[in-house]
């Protein structure tokens, strides 16, 4: 069967970056964009510039036109209804509740992530399972502090957890009651200059987002001082983090201003486009955690490469996440290509490959692997054109596999990299997106070409074991992130000695 909707314009990253390299660069009240500051030594803009870059600079970007990114304008910025208004209250009162019960247990870490229950053991975010299952294993109380958003799934989480937490938007809405009545800190104007460079289209997207930013600095400032008074409260030892750098600044400065160590351990992986982990010529400090825990030596060498705003003593090698990927054993019987869905591939492009190998290859199987939390006929609906059937066919979990695929072929993303540790050969497609051109250019992927498809591609199906298994060594860790959670324990002063179970 024949599927396929109409396909959204691909991203266009180099001009994005540039965009937001160019933004940093504008002129407020006679300071650049991004040396404006915030607690008088940090630089404010680079608090939210993953957020400008992921959000408003990629609408914009989609069409170049001020009215048509504006017709996007929600989120976070949105206005709010009564509705998220009253279901705010609640997340004030469970804050509350929880801030109560943090001063009386006295918890040892705080944990912040995001709110979600896709972790069943501990109806938290999965990607934080690791930290979870240390604390609880070893009985070290914490409390949680989640980023959400005020709707039914805040409501839904809520009762599927079934724990208190301080939530970062309890202290957004208590800041909109302040506002409303007149008791917030009024925004300061600025006047923006220097936008001789930029399109008459660019400079009034620009100016927008500029303002809409730096007008949130009040909201920032009552963040952090709130997030302080938490800490001094309730005196955890440590905050640990999912290293999501939308949304960890005002808990990693308050916990600085608290004197309280702060630690992030990495959920994904780094290219030039990870903006919130990178410098941008600012002459200010960077609010950033204490410290990241990165899987591997690889990754701390990577980030150092691309110019991160941590420091080479601030990268702890602290291992992988136990793995819960595997791979079937042993030798294919038919020729089974396996492919990633990717959220921001350009599917157009990325279908075309897909037809290319089922029309070149006729003894080929191609299967991809959905994204499990996403519906799957949505995400199969974004390639154009392509048969899905007996020959191609989509799962949602690695474990669904039968046979261990002979080649796995994607734009970016951190799974091509679990397929490596996997010992498995990747490849990047060459499309319009050069988001996953780091694999290649060091040596943990090779590139594939459409015309390159069937010849090159056999030549890959062939790839010596012995460069497979080097390229896994040189992703791979010998840390184990239990040893490294319990250093950190000890270091803290939670545990009496670094050997806990």
């Amino acid at each position: 069967m024949v599927q396929g909707t109409e396909q959204q314009k691909p991203r266009d990253l180099p001009y994005e970056l540039t965009l937001l390299e160019r933004m940093g660069e504008v002129s407020v009240n006679g300071i650049a964009l991004k040396n404006v500051p915030i607690f008088e030594k940090y630089s404010l803009w680079h608090r939210f510039v993953l957020f400008v870059f992921s959000s408003d600079i990629r609408r914009f970007s989609a069409s170049r036109s001020f009215s048509e990114y504006l017709k996007g304008e929600g989120g976070q910025h949105a206005g709010v209804s009564l509705k998220g208004f009253l279901v705010g209250l609640i997340g004030v009162f469970v804050s509350l509740l929880a801030w109560l019960f943090a001063i009386i247990r006295r918890p040892q870490v705080l944990i912040f992530g995001i709110d979600r229950v896709s972790d069943n053991a501990h109806k938290a975010d999965f990607r934080l399972h690791a930290l979870y299952d240390f604390l609880q294993k070893n009985r070290i109380p914490y409390i949680e502090c989640l980023h959400t958003v005020f709707n039914a799934a805040f409501l839904k989480n809520l009762f599927v957890r079934l724990r208190s937490a301080l939530y970062l938007e309890a202290i957004d809405t208590w800041y909109a009651v302040l506002k409303r009545t007149g008791l917030a800190q009024k925004s300061k104007s600025v006047e923006l200059s220097g936008f001789d460079a930029f399109s008459e289209e660019e400079k009034k997207f620009v100016s927008y987002a500029v303002k809409k930013y730096l007008g949130e600095r009040g909201l920032i400032q009552f963040r952090v001082k709130a997030l302080s008074a938490f800490l001094s409260s309730t005196r955890p030892h440590a905050v640990w983090m999912i290293d999501d750098a939308r949304h960890y600044h005002d808990l990693a400065l308050a916990a600085k201003l608290a004197g309280i160590p702060t630690y992030a351990f990495q959920h994904g992986h780094f290219t030039r486009y990870h903006v919130g982990w990178l410098t941008n010529g600012s002459t200010l400090h960077y609010i950033r955690p204490e410290n990241l825990v990165v899987w591997s030596e690889y990754w701390k060498q990577e980030l150092l490469r691309l110019g991160s705003v941590y420091p080479a003593d601030a990268l702890i090698v602290g291992g992988f996440p136990e793995a819960s990927i595997s791979l079937p054993s042993g030798v294919s019987k038919t020729l089974l290509i396996l492919f990633v869905h990717e959220t921001d591939s350009p599917k157009k492009e990325v279908a075309a490959y897909i037809a290319r190998i089922l029309e070149a290859m006729p003894e080929a199987k191609v299967v991809m692997k959905l994204r499990p939390d996403h519906p799957a006929q949505s995400q199969i609906e974004e390639y154009p054109g392509l048969a899905w059937g007996p020959r191609l066919i989509s799962i949602t979990n690695l474990a669904e596999l039968k046979e261990r695929p002979g080649i796995v072929l994607g734009v970016y993303s951190t799974f091509l990299y679990d397929m490596v540790r996997k010992g498995a050969p990747v490849s990047i497609i060459e499309t319009s997106m050069d988001y996953g051109k780091g694999m290649v250019e060091n040596g943990l992927a090779d590139s594939l070409t459409l015309s390159g498809i069937p010849v090159r591609l056999r030549e890959l199906l062939a790839t010596d074991r012995g460069v497979l298994e080097a390229r896994a060594k040189k992703l791979d860790s010998d840390v184990s992130l239990w040893g490294t959670l319990s250093d950190i324990a000890f270091r803290c002063g939670i545990t009496k000695d670094n050997k806990v179970g």
